[in-house]
């Protein structure tokens, strides 16, 4: 697998993954996952990837919201997502214990099904 996360302060994302991944995909033959926060960069990024590829990463950090944009791409073009257990918490958003990463993945899983 090679992650490719072309998200930069200095660069314009969006500009720079036609030609990477031009280049990319007739290089390699290992799944590609795409790590940005950007979901119009995702959709992008998938249009140039072969097979299944990955999203990396989306979380309930700011609700739900992402997951009204990123979910339907994924599923759109076949693509697996990596999630993180972080939520809206101002105190802990971080989750580590088991309660807490239980209760994260549950509402991740709610989340998931109710935007396929």
């Amino acid at each position: 697998m090679v992650d490719v996360c072309l998200q930069s302060t200095e660069r314009e994302e969006k500009k720079d993954i036609p030609e990477f991944y031009e280049k990319l995909i007739r290089k390699i033959k290992a799944p590609v996952m795409v790590d940005t926060t950007d979901a119009a960069a995702i959709e992008m990024a998938l249009t140039y990837c072969q097979g299944k590829s990955i999203i990396n990463s989306i979380n309930l950090e700011d609700g739900e919201e992402k997951f009204e944009k990123v979910v339907p791409i994924a599923h759109d073009y076949g693509a697996a997502l990596v999630v993180g257990c972080i939520d809206e918490d101002p105190v802990q958003a971080q989750a580590f214990t088991r309660e807490k990463k239980a209760g994260d993945c549950a509402a991740v899983v709610r989340a998931t099904d109710e935007k396929i």
